[in-house]
């Protein structure tokens, strides 16, 4: 096989969701180890990081559950029952747990071995280039602070469309469906970077 002679970067794949959300993203980052010899960082929830390591992939933990926010979405299947979710607070609880998950996506661009599973260099860790699902959401933020290049993969489109609804919705309406599709675009996006600015401040700070 030809050996990459191009530079070795410290890549961070952030990754949030499901099992088969991260599996898409091992096999990238195991191409990317053994093909070109880059040091590759999976940052995602606790749960994975056998998983993780199983792949000899370096693991950083962001926090976060995900089946308690595949859980959420389950149980609130309607429009009316999500604004009675906002009206509560739980909307802001999701939030601040969201919050948690962006800091750690910062963390893992800058923290060194110390703080890794699976970590053998001896290198501190600072990124050089960040590949992430488009779910992630700090990913951009993480980017432009460092002045690093930015890659979004996902297996779905995050595209508004009236076609289909956005992956991350299990809303149902009376009102026409092609609307409701379009529609589940704004409101899963307001849902999770309504305080986007607030977000940015604390990551970067």
């Amino acid at each position: 096989m030809e050996t990459f002679s191009g530079p070795k970067l410290n890549v961070v794949i952030m990754v949030i969701g499901s099992q088969g959300d991260v599996q898409h993203f091992l096999t990238i980052g195991n191409i990317l180890k053994a093909k070109y010899g880059h040091r590759v960082r999976i940052a995602t929830h606790p749960v994975f990081w056998k998983l993780v390591q199983e792949r000899d992939l370096e693991f950083f933990s962001v926090g976060g559950d995900p089946a308690e926010m595949v859980a959420f979405r389950i149980a609130n299947p309607g429009l009316s029952a999500m604004l009675t979710k906002i009206r509560s607070g739980q909307i802001r609880q999701l939030r601040d747990s969201m919050l948690g998950i962006f800091q750690g996506y910062w963390r893992a661009c800058v923290e060194d071995r110390d703080h890794v599973e699976g970590s053998s260099s001896q290198n501190p860790f600072v990124a050089d280039a960040i590949i992430a699902s488009y779910p992630c959401y700090a990913h951009i933020h993480c980017a432009e602070r460092l002045g690093i290049p930015l890659h979004l993969m996902f297996t779905a489109s995050r595209t508004p469309t009236k076609a289909i609804p956005h992956t991350q919705s299990l809303w149902q309406s009376n009102v026409d469906t092609s609307f409701t599709n379009l529609l589940s675009y704004y409101i899963s996006e307001l849902m999770y970077i309504s305080h986007a600015p607030s977000y940015t401040c604390m990551i970067m700070s």
